[in-house]
């Protein structure tokens, strides 16, 4: 029998994106046999550009998105862990409904905070005015570079669109990139490979 990979606590994407992401604490898997009676299949996900969008811009500002594999729903919830002591009551029954269901739910990651980084100091090499780019990398380069960076982007005229239009286009390339990986590997995976 072919030996398959199964998940406990995360979907084979997030398996492979805290690997690539050099997170394995974050990454536990089991190896097991596949049953003969009980044949496993992995859904595909389908997504419109219009979703796409909308998953982007609701993982940019801080929300945790789920994409249900059997309806195509796509449910948003606030992330509790980076808004300690919100209030849950509004979301519960989105909550409940996902923890009842996980694994009909896949689980969209927004970057972190390093990955974050990264895109900021992409488009300041990007930036062609030399004072904002070396302002822009200044900001990087010193303390609370977050906010230093937000400052700078907020006081620059155009390239404060530029910056919104460059971080949009990441996250949508992100989101496609955990639905093409997460096809690719459910494909793979029920072809039994």
């Amino acid at each position: 029998m072919p030996v398959q990979w199964l998940f406990k606590g995360c979907s084979p994407l997030q398996l492979l994106c805290n690997l690539i992401r050099n997170r394995p604490q974050s990454a536990t898997f089991y190896t097991a046999v596949r049953c003969r009676q009980q044949q496993i299949y992995l859904l595909n996900m389908k997504l419109t550009e219009k979703q796409i969008e909308e998953i982007a811009e609701n993982l940019d500002c801080g929300l945790r998105c789920f994409y249900n594999l059997k309806t195509g729903e796509i449910k948003t919830i606030l992330n509790f862990d980076s808004w300690a002591g919100a209030d849950e009551e509004p979301w519960q029954e989105e909550l409940n409904e996902i923890e009842d269901n996980w694994k009909d739910y896949f689980e969209f990651e927004g970057f972190e905070s390093f990955e974050s980084f990264k895109i900021m100091a992409d488009f300041a090499d990007r930036v062609e005015d030399n004072e904002i780019r070396k302002k822009l990398i200044y900001a990087l380069n010193g303390p609370k570079p977050f906010r230093n960076f937000k400052w700078q982007i907020d006081n620059s005229g155009e390239v404060r669109e530029q910056w919104f239009d460059y971080k949009k286009m990441r996250y949508i390339r992100w989101v496609k990139e955990q639905i093409d990986l997460d096809n690719y590997t459910n494909s793979n995976f029920n072809k039994g490979g």
